[in-house]
């Protein structure tokens, strides 16, 4: 489970910020706190367009990235140095995650421009596993020498692995959920989501209790597996649909009878299905095309069915904070970013002023805990 996160310098992060997944002092709604743990099942993420949500959780991305792509992850254009970035002023990265009863501490210095690693140290219940400085890395006293572009964790976890312990944190990473709605063209969601193979192998394993899922959430279809030949003769699987409308029977591709928000909700579904080993799972933008009912819905199933799980959500969706998942004051970040003050993440509904019985969405939108646009239009414009 995800603790914090320490972000210093990566993108428009220019001071040093803290996101927490630490439950606050409020003892409203202890539904939405991991049982045993202080850890919330939940994060809300609001704020301006531009004024850095993505940039924010797109630290874990990174992470993940560096699991997935080693070295070649400096080379992803999400990355590209921002206008803080020089030799002088590195970024820097603490990932403080809670796994198999063990607290583990990942820390980070990277160069950006020069594509090298200053300085990396994983922690484990307060033991150093490894401390790398540069080119030079110590492991039990022992000198190891790697390139500069080399991320240790990953050689430590190909080339040495003496530590189970370890194997844990690669396959908690491993097995993070990280969506961007926003950046996924609408054919890509419609059409290329659902040949997937790994979505359909688990579907046809699995396609009574999806459909059984499907139904719950007010759907009036079933889906299923449709198989077809393509233009050199070999098989095709497509994930598509049987609905009956107005006594005709209808059977196609899903991203041909149902509209955009239904094939967005049923990508969700089967992504969190399909990973349901996954113990965090970031959407951003997880309103896209999707009704607030559904979406807050959505959120109270995996809250409810996977109580282990955490889910970090930027979102411009205020009806959530008034809806049946009963969202606590300090489940909820306000982002803001100005040239006047910079960056800033704030839990600010936790203030004393702020009762718990106050309705947050109204606050919010009232603009007394900012996070939202300061729109102007000039009268001479209309």
């Amino acid at each position: 489970m995800l603790r914090n996160i320490k972000i210093y310098n990566f993108g428009p992060i220019e001071k040093e910020i803290i996101f927490s997944m630490e439950k606050g002092k409020t003892t409203q709604f202890e539904k939405n706190v991991i049982e045993n743990t202080n850890l919330l099942k939940t994060m809300y993420i609001y704020g301006a367009n531009n004024s850095g949500k993505s940039k924010l959780v797109e630290t874990i991305k990174f992470l993940k990235d560096i699991v997935e792509f080693g070295k070649e992850t400096f080379n992803q254009k999400n990355y590209f140095p921002f206008i803080f970035s020089n030799e002088d002023n590195p970024t820097k990265l603490e990932y403080n995650f809670f796994i198999k009863n063990k607290e583990y501490i990942y820390t980070l210095e990277i160069n950006f421009i020069s594509k090298k690693i200053i300085r990396e140290i994983l922690k484990i219940d307060e033991e150093i596993i490894f401390e790398r400085n540069g080119e030079t890395a110590f492991v039990n006293k022992r000198e190891i020498k790697v390139d500069s572009n080399i991320f240790f964790l990953m050689y430590y976890y190909s080339q040495i692995g003496d530590k189970e312990e370890v194997n844990f944190l690669i396959e908690y990473i491993n097995g993070i959920i990280y969506i961007e709605q926003q950046r996924g063209s609408d054919s890509i969601i419609k059409a290329q989501s659902f040949t997937n193979i790994e979505k359909i192998n688990f579907l046809e394993n699995n396609l009574e209790k999806i459909n059984l899922i499907v139904r719950d959430f007010g759907f009036n279809f079933d889906i299923v597996i449709i198989k077809g030949i393509d233009p050199v003769g070999r098989e095709t699987k497509t994930i598509g649909i049987n609905k009956t409308f107005k006594d005709k029977h209808f059977q196609a591709p899903i991203f041909f009878l149902e509209s955009f928000g239904t094939n967005v909700f049923i990508d969700l579904l089967l992504e969190i299905e399909k990973n349901n080993n996954s113990e965090l799972i970031v959407i951003d933008e997880i309103e896209r095309g999707v009704h607030f009912a559904l979406v807050a819905s959505f959120i109270n199933y995996i809250n409810t069915v996977y109580p282990k799980k955490q889910l970090i959500l930027p979102t411009h969706m205020t009806d959530l904070l008034d809806s049946e998942l009963q969202v606590r004051k300090d489940q909820i970040y306000i982002v803001e970013n100005s040239s006047e003050k910079g960056y800033i993440l704030e839990r600010r509904f936790s203030k004393k002023m702020i009762r718990e019985t106050m309705n947050f969405q109204k606050i919010l939108k009232s603009k007394s805990v900012g996070g939202v646009p300061d729109i102007k239009i000039n009268s001479d414009v209309l």
